[in-house]
């Protein structure tokens, strides 16, 4: 094979020893094609997986905040449980090891906590109320407590729905920014 290779002339040499740098080039230059194709078809599926999920997650949060605008402006009469599957559908689209997430998620259960207490027509005497908030976690000087029941834990809900929408709004927000930022690298 050697001595075949030393017969030939100059222009085939030439020949032969091009074409081998173009393939070598070429093998090289597809190797690196796969493997690039493969991580960016990795990173657009999950990235497609998080719009998605973001999708839902305005969705749910759209219609569980419309649910407590009729409720609170309204006085609508949703039922608990399908509230309560709102709450679960948005709570299994955040991250329970998070806290700012786990803020989200605490929010969620003081709104459905004082859903149910508003919907019960039992009217419940100062010191219930304070252990109601107080299982709650929710800390209300006892002085605080002057309208009747209906007001005074209407006006609570509407705090939760603004603290719970402020912490939704930033973490869709910031999920967004996370999406682009991880669709560029």
């Amino acid at each position: 094979m050697i001595i075949d290779f030393i017969d030939f002339s100059n222009a085939q040499h030439i020949s032969l020893v091009t074409t081998s740098i173009t393939a070598v080039i070429t093998l090289t230059t597809l190797f690196f094609t796969i493997r690039n194709n493969k991580s960016n078809n990795f990173v657009n599926s999950v990235n497609k997986e998080r719009i998605d999920s973001l999708k839902n997650l305005k969705v749910n949060v759209a219609e569980f905040n419309s649910l407590l605008f009729s409720i609170i402006y309204e006085n609508g009469s949703k039922e608990t449980s399908y509230i309560i599957k709102l709450k679960c559908l948005i709570e299994f689209q955040l991250n329970s090891k998070k806290s700012f997430e786990l803020e989200i998620i605490s929010h969620l259960n003081n709104i459905v906590k004082l859903h149910t207490v508003l919907r019960n027509p039992k009217d419940h005497s100062k010191e219930e109320l304070l252990s109601i908030f107080s299982d709650l976690k929710i800390n209300i000087p006892a002085n605080l407590i002057y309208l009747n029941n209906k007001q005074f834990i209407t006006s609570l809900l509407k705090i939760e729905q603004n603290l719970f929408e402020d912490l939704i709004n930033k973490h869709i927000k910031n999920e967004w920014e996370r999406i682009k930022k991880d669709s560029r690298a």
